[in-house]
């Protein structure tokens, strides 16, 4: 029963892992360099592509059509280091598309996005409860993240939109079967099947901006909280050994883990010109109340010789930790350096002060965060040629996390103080029509 033996070790391998929590879309640069480079203030300023995610009334706003391709890159330096330390760099490939017209002499705007991290619709790593865990901050588990959004400006100044959000990963099934000869194995007779589709999660987001004088407009922004399971099933059935002393098993398992959960979050925004400056502020509240930790189910059934074995459920075991919800204040400024057309030069920066919502721990399990500051800098070039134009936005990303005991001291280790840094930049490139 080697084959089997070794077949059911990798299937329980595979369900006693259960996944840390995947950063939001915001945090993993999936959402525009020029926002980005503002610290993720794009409540009242996004207009491109990325409007469909801060702000989709924003649509409704602008002059141009566009379409966007995003690249970025993003890595970490934390410490202590834990399981879910970023070993790696994250590259995330995306695309976007904002419509512009009228209909009826009313303008609306219909926006798309799609991001792929690493160009993969979903990565999962594992990570147990006596690990050092970063909850927030690990770029292994990666699920993809797409919007549809349309805005409309019904009267003057004033714009409404509405957006549908979707994370997305895979679910999967294998199978295992026939009979497997001993001791000569070329003689057993196997077959395997495996079948995979797509797992989705929807959430929505609302938007109104609405312009107070021809220099200021004020803009208030949801999105709902979104969470995504997925799974995978695996089944092993067969005969082991030679007529007459064939003895019939199966094992079957299934998991269910995962791997994102991002809370709800209210945005209020302004922006603000003042000559070639344009200044952005935003207060955002995030529900971190509802978050559920990093959890996973486990179910697993064993027959030899057509009786059951009890092997039972397993459930991640979970610390009743109450997460804090927290406001976040972004600030971003925008200078235009050169005031076009047919050429514009912007140089940006901004800061964001993002409070850590995980209390002190105490025991299982070890997860790990901090307060973070958020420094970012970026530059825009547009040059314009009749009907068209072409937009190049650069950013930089870096979030120093300030030291804080994380974890006190228990019977699973010392104390643990968690510190460190994130870092990213990347680029999009707008061809507007």
């Amino acid at each position: 029963m080697t084959w089997l033996r070794r077949s059911a070790c990798l299937l329980a391998a595979l369900s006693a892992s259960f996944p840390a929590r995947a950063e939001g879309p915001r945090d993993a640069h999936l959402t525009g360099a020029r926002s980005t480079a503002l610290a993720g203030a794009g409540t009242a300023s996004a207009e491109d592509c990325s409007a469909s995610y801060y702000n989709p009334a924003n649509l409704a706003r602008g002059t141009r059509s566009w379409v966007c391709v995003d690249y970025s890159v993003s890595g970490a330096t934390l410490q202590p280091g834990g399981r879910s330390e970023a070993d790696h760099t994250v590259h995330t490939f995306g695309a976007g598309l904002v419509s512009r017209g009228t209909v009826l002499g009313v303008p609306f705007g219909v926006g798309a996005l799609l991001s792929l991290p690493n160009g993969k619709l979903s990565r999962i790593e594992g990570i147990a409860t006596t690990d050092e865990s970063w909850v927030f901050d690990t770029n292994r588990p990666q699920v993809s993240f797409g919007a549809l959004g349309i805005g409309i400006e019904p009267v003057p100044r004033l714009s409404f939109g509405a957006a549908l959000h979707v994370l997305a990963g895979v679910r999967g099934e294998f199978g295992v079967g026939g009979r497997l000869a001993r001791p000569n194995e070329y003689d057993s007779e196997l077959r395997h099947d495996v079948d995979a589709d797509l797992a989705s999660a929807r959430s929505f987001g609302l938007g109104v901006a609405v312009m107070v004088t021809d220099h200021t407009r004020l803009a208030l922004a949801y999105r709902h909280r979104a969470r995504i399971d997925q799974k995978i099933a695996g089944d092993l059935a067969g005969d082991v050994g030679e007529p007459p002393s064939t003895i019939p098993a199966r094992y079957e398992v299934e998991s269910v883990v995962t791997p994102a959960d991002y809370p709800s979050a209210l945005s209020f925004g302004t922006a603000h010109e003042l000559g070639r400056l344009q200044v952005l502020a935003e207060i955002g509240w995030e529900n971190f109340s509802e978050w559920r930790p990093p959890d996973g189910r486990s179910t697993t059934r064993l027959a030899l010789g057509g009786f059951p074995v009890d092997l039972g459920d397993r459930q991640q075991p979970l610390a009743d930790l109450e997460l804090r919800d927290r406001f976040v204040p972004r600030l971003g400024f925008e200078y235009r350096l050169l005031a076009g057309p047919p050429r514009e030069l912007r140089l940006r920066a901004g800061y964001a002060f993002e409070r850590s919502p995980l209390p002190e721990q105490f025991g299982t399990p070890r997860w790990l965060d901090s307060d973070r500051h958020l420094f970012t800098a970026g530059a825009g070039f547009e040059t314009s040629f009749g009907d068209h134009a072409l937009r190049v936005d650069l950013f930089g990303r870096l979030a120093v996390l300030a030291e804080r005991t994380a974890v006190s001291e228990s019977s699973l280790g010392p104390a643990l103080k968690a510190s460190g840094k994130r870092y990213g930049a990347g680029v999009t490139s707008s061809f507007g029509f």
